[in-house]
């Protein structure tokens, strides 16, 4: 148990300014359906993604998915594409290891 009794949080962009140019895209409506709202929006400059929060941390999540490439317009992927999770499971062990034995150290990113 932690010594430190208050809860640090950290906070994350969810991707708000994307929403406009993705709402209509169906993937992006059955992850924020599916998900409870629990989601993020993101780009890496040529395809955009949603992601499902309540599995991983980030930004290693289980759940990615392009949904749609952007050049000058954003244009929906016929089909969106799952994403493989990388994790780094050695990090993350030995950050769960440390956060057990009732360390304060700020997990992997």
């Amino acid at each position: 148990m932690d010594a430190e009794r208050q809860i640090t949080f950290d906070r994350f962009e969810r991707g708000v300014a994307l929403s406009d140019a993705l709402q209509g895209i169906e993937g992006v409506q059955r992850i924020a359906a599916f998900s409870k709202g629990f989601y993020k929006l993101h780009d890496d400059g040529t395809r955009l993604f949603v992601t499902d929060l309540r599995m991983g941390q980030e930004p290693n999540y289980i759940f990615t998915f392009a949904v749609a490439e952007r050049s000058d317009a954003v244009r929906p992927l016929a089909r969106s594409e799952q994403l493989a999770a990388r994790m780094e499971w050695r990090r993350g062990l030995q950050w769960l290891w440390q956060r057990a034995w009732g360390e304060p150290v700020p997990p992997p990113r």
